[in-house]
């Protein structure tokens, strides 16, 4: 009989799948089991992987259940905080603008001379002109972009 090519199957300890199962369940990295167990990430990933999503699927369910256990139990901070995420609640935040004394904000317009507009023209100007495809935007040529994707 011809041996068969190849590497041998790997043999496993009889334990590994459950420390694995534990330390995903605590939501470690592959490259930490791998670290801890002394198998690499890539053959945990390809012996362990379904090990791997449900330990740490099993974590998630056991760090919301102790979750919603303390927040039944009172703790003001997990009530707020599972509110939030759970019931889209949100703190109102309410903001109030005044001017001097708690009065009204008082505005007054401005003249601009013409040297000043001319100057403000010149500098958008030069702006705008770092920006070759903003110019036919501007003057509303489209034409190209039909799917609104910038094609240089």
């Amino acid at each position: 009989m011809a041996k068969k090519a190849g590497r041998p199957p790997i043999e496993f300890d009889e334990g590994l799948e459950k420390q694995i199962r534990s330390l995903a369940m605590i939501q470690c990295t592959v490259e930490e089991i791998a670290i801890v167990t002394g198998h690499s990430s890539t053959t945990l990933r390809r012996h362990f992987g379904d090990a791997i999503k449900e330990g740490r699927e099993g974590g998630k369910s056991s760090l919301r259940r102790a979750q919603f256990k303390a927040a039944l139990k009172g703790n003001p901070t997990m009530l707020i905080w599972l509110g939030k995420q759970t019931l889209g609640q949100k703190d109102k935040l309410e903001h109030e603008l005044s001017g001097p004394d708690g009065g009204p904000i008082t505005t007054q317009e401005q003249e601009i001379s013409e040297e000043a507009l001319e100057k403000y023209e010149q500098s958008l100007e030069r702006i705008i002109s770092r920006y070759p495809h903003s110019q036919t935007e501007r003057d509303g040529d489209t034409q190209g972009d039909e799917a609104g994707v910038d094609q240089e």
